[in-house]
């Protein structure tokens, strides 16, 4: 930490607050504009607070790798030969003589997806003075308003949980902590909200087809070029919001009843063959060898926990095979959305977590544990609530089998929590109006 981070991360802080306010007359309502700026400050400050944990807590990890042996070494290069620079930005990763010099210090350039972000991290640089603190601010700022975008058109749709969608979106802790500054999960959740706004205007508002799906196609890239998973486990969530437009149709509701599991189970087999066609663009995520992947990460993850004196859990013993990995499926997802326990807290950003946690057993028990008839009724008149399931049972399903470390999977798990307190939010905004409607017939009765 120098005098430039100090004065940077300063002039930049109120540089983007300053922004953020122009942009708040420009992008909230009356209902969104007091979320606007808290959001945005928590947000910032995440990204700030984020690189110090790294740097003096953990003494490195992942952004000091993308930040200091990344877009350090590229703005070294723009200083000396901007050509190379932008080469190494823009271009293949191929080692030349002219850029060697720079590429011997970039430790992840032959790791396609980490060098993605080496690559937005080095741009961003160029426009933060060489500082770790401004880049980190640029990234928290731009991955804020792909959030905002999403939370807003949330909040136009359910405006009387305004106080929920914020709460799911702005604030809770890891995703703006976590989710923010220097790392892949800045990147990847914010591209990810992007994505799944565009679906959602395409099936609420069906219009501006053309623009959205290219919205649609260029998120995916990023996403794909990064955590590629994120997008396999969005794909069945996504095939059954648009199989449910001809169920909707449906008048009679017990033929729509009927249908629906059926709907379900054609989105997931839409949602293998989507997942079969993604897969086949990168080895690790095909499907002949996901199995391979899982058991490989797992491993060296559990390992490597446990040799540093790290906080691992563990699934107990099972094969890393399709019906193995299925048969873990209750725990897998339970470990990434409800745990840590309090009694396996081993340090403070374990107790974080574990805090969460127990927010989203509430959230569970509010959305969920309450009279059966009226889960089904809430969750049938609102498919928001199902699509934010799937894709959270799906998601959380994949990294819970695979990260076998609670450290890492607090930042893993981070595209799934706001899209799960978000479906038992709506589950209660549901039955409540459900449970005052019945009330109000039995009274005129």
């Amino acid at each position: 930490m120098n005098y430039q981070e100090i004065i940077v991360g300063f002039f930049y802080s109120i540089l983007f607050s300053i922004l953020g306010m122009y942009l708040k007359r420009k992008m909230s309502t009356k209902t969104t504009d007091k979320y606007f700026m808290p959001g945005l400050v928590l947000k910032m400050l995440g990204g700030l607070s984020v690189g110090l944990v790294y740097y003096l807590y953990y003494k490195g990890g992942d952004t000091i790798c993308y930040y200091t042996f990344g877009g350090q070494q590229i703005f070294k290069a723009f200083l000396v030969s901007p050509s190379i620079a932008f080469s190494l930005i823009f271009g293949d990763n191929v080692v030349t003589p002219e850029n060697y010099i720079y590429v011997k210090q970039i430790w992840v350039f032959t790791d396609d997806a980490s060098y993605f972000v080496v690559r937005i991290t080095a741009l961003c640089n160029l426009f933060a003075f060489n500082t770790y603190s401004g880049t980190a601010i640029i990234f928290s700022f731009l991955s804020f308003i792909c959030i905002w975008k999403l939370f807003s058109f949330l909040v136009n749709l359910y405006p009387d949980i305004h106080k929920e969608i914020a709460i799911s979106f702005l604030f809770l802790p890891s995703l703006f902590f976590w989710g923010s500054g220097i790392l892949k999960d800045t990147i990847t959740f914010a591209f990810l909200c992007v994505f799944i706004r565009a679906a959602l205007v395409i099936y609420y508002y069906k219009k501006s087809f053309l623009k959205q799906i290219c919205i649609l196609l260029i998120a995916s890239l990023f996403i794909a070029k990064i955590k590629i998973y994120i997008l396999i486990s969005i794909i069945p969530a996504l095939a059954y919001l648009f199989l449910y437009v001809p169920i909707k149709a449906i008048k009679n509701p017990v033929l729509k009843m009927v249908i629906t599991p059926f709907a379900i189970a054609l989105a997931l087999f839409i949602g293998f063959l989507g997942m079969k066609k993604i897969g086949e663009s990168s080895s690790k995520y095909n499907l002949n060898n996901i199995s391979k992947t899982a058991e490989e990460t797992a491993r060296w993850i559990h390992f490597s926990s446990e040799s540093s004196g790290g906080s691992s859990y563990s699934l107990g013993d099972y094969d890393f095979t399709t019906a193995g990995m299925l048969k873990k499926s209750i725990p897998a997802i339970w470990v990434t959305i409800f745990r840590p326990h309090p009694w396996e807290v081993r340090n403070p950003i374990m107790l974080l977590s574990s805090l969460e946690a127990l927010f989203f057993i509430w959230l569970l028990y509010k959305g969920l544990f309450m009279k059966w008839s009226y889960t089904k009724r809430a969750m049938s008149s609102t498919i928001l609530i199902t699509f934010c399931i799937i894709f959270s049972l799906i998601f959380s399903w994949s990294v819970g089998l695979t990260t076998y470390n609670f450290g890492t999977l607090v930042r893993y798990k981070i595209p799934m929590m706001p899209f799960f307190a978000l479906s038992m939010y709506l589950l209660k905004r549901n039955k409540d109006i459900l449970y005052a409607h019945d009330a109000e017939k039995k009274r005129v009765i």
